[in-house]
């Protein structure tokens, strides 16, 4: 969200333990910019990154801020209020040709990364383009179509044509067009599942979600409908992460 110009700052705060600045304003908006060359004495100002995509607005003027010792948190008081802020951990994924990057607690963007063809059908000898190179450096140029999802992302997922987000307690599928940058909301629906992720496109195969619940890995079609389930042992404990290829 863009502040404005008129704003002015009224707190500052810095978290020495993950290097994060924070600025309160008048208008009820917090700035973060992260220090990316930790030297002795003086800083200057190209050795600050903004987090343009990690800024929050209150509403109301912010009269102080504090970083709690060692954690994540940052509180935010204004007049009236006393806000908690979580520091959460932005995702990125690369997969079947769909670059995703999480860009705020509800905010995603994808780009179009699939290999040029031919005049042939032939793919690019390149096994990793300079654009992919980019992407894995945070230097890429490419444009970001962006879906607002309606629950917290704790993490993220895609193949070619789909992207799947959760929080913990629901998931959201949505269809995506790479060439196109057109996304639309395909399923919604309730899980507990810590980690998900999405089958590879197949010609005439739908594709399936796999989930890390309790104690086991349960299958299911992109309505969230669980088809099957892989118990885990006691021996074996719980699935904390999912990984596919193809």
């Amino acid at each position: 969200e863009q502040v404005p110009p008129d704003d002015r700052i009224q707190a500052v705060a810095y978290s020495e333990h993950n290097r994060l600045l924070c600025a309160g304003t008048a208008k009820g908006y917090i700035l973060f910019w992260r220090q990316c060359s930790v030297q002795a004495g003086e800083t200057a100002a190209e050795d600050w990154q903004p987090l343009l995509h990690a800024t929050t607005k209150l509403g109301m003027p912010i009269d102080d801020l504090k970083w709690a010792a060692g954690h994540g948190l940052l509180a935010a008081q204004t007049e009236m209020t006393c806000s908690i802020l979580i520091e959460h951990e932005l995702q990125r994924k690369l997969r079947d040709g769909c670059a995703l990057v999480q860009l705020s607690n509800k905010h995603l963007g994808f780009a179009n990364m699939l290999r040029k063809r031919d005049e042939r059908g032939a793919c690019e000898p390149d096994l990793e383009l300079p654009t992919v190179r980019e992407f894995w450096a945070g230097t890429s140029s490419c444009a970001l179509n962006e879906i607002v999802s309606s629950v917290p992302i704790k993490g993220c997922d895609c193949n070619a044509t789909k992207i799947i987000m959760w929080s913990g307690r629901k998931a959201e599928v949505h269809e995506i067009d790479l060439e196109s940058g057109t996304h639309s909301l395909l399923s919604s629906f309730e899980t507990a599942a810590s980690n998900i992720v999405i089958s590879s496109d197949k010609p005439n195969e739908s594709a399936y979600l796999y989930m890390a619940v309790e104690g086991k890995i349960e299958v299911a079609n992109l309505q969230g409908n669980v088809t099957r389930s892989l118990p885990l042992g006691e021996m074996e404990g719980n699935p904390l992460l999912l990984d596919m290829h193809s």
